[in-house]
């Protein structure tokens, strides 16, 4: 059923649409099952069912996309930048539920992640500035990783933590 789906959106050439559609059958979907939740688990199961099936029928013509508007390294880049940024942020929104403290969330883990996010970027410094036979393929992919690493680690430390503090504060002032 998809392939007929991912078909018809490159024949007349609106992939986007053919994935924003689905996405926003889904994102109603979750929004009436977060509404629905406490009231009637019933409808809020049907909800999620909704948007299962949103997100399932967005998935053939999603993985299409990338292809269409980025290169390989710049693909490349764009993936480590979105596990990087997972990972890392998972492991203070981790310490940050065991302490219930920004601050101490982001001493705790914040210097395991500088550690080793610098170490990869230490050791892709070489293959990003080589100007030697055949690093002509190399050096774009690095690039991009180094640029995905500096942007999840900077996004990490920064955004996340203000975030956590003001999660913080309205949850203080819930307990009074």
């Amino acid at each position: 059923m998809t392939t007929p789906r991912s078909r018809s959106s490159d024949r007349i050439g609106e992939r986007v649409w053919h994935v924003a559609a689905p996405c926003l059958i889904a994102s109603v979907g979750l929004l009436c099952a977060g509404l629905t939740l406490g009231s009637s688990p019933l409808l809020a199961m049907i909800a999620f069912c909704v948007s299962g099936f949103g997100i399932s029928a967005s998935l053939p013509t999603f993985w299409n996309l990338p292809t269409a508007y980025l290169g390989p390294a710049a693909a490349a880049g764009g993936i480590i930048r979105i596990g990087v940024s997972f990972l890392t942020g998972m492991m203070i929104i981790s310490a940050f539920v065991k302490t219930k403290d920004a601050s101490k969330a982001l001493m705790e883990k914040g210097r395991s992640i500088l550690i080793s996010n610098g170490v990869a970027i230490i050791g892709l410094l070489p293959a990003a500035l080589s100007h030697a036979i055949g690093s002509e393929t190399a050096r774009p992919f690095a690039v991009a990783i180094l640029g995905g690493l500096a942007a999840s680690m900077t996004l990490s430390l920064t955004l996340l933590p203000v975030f956590l503090k003001r999660i913080e504060h309205l949850y203080k002032d819930k307990r009074g």
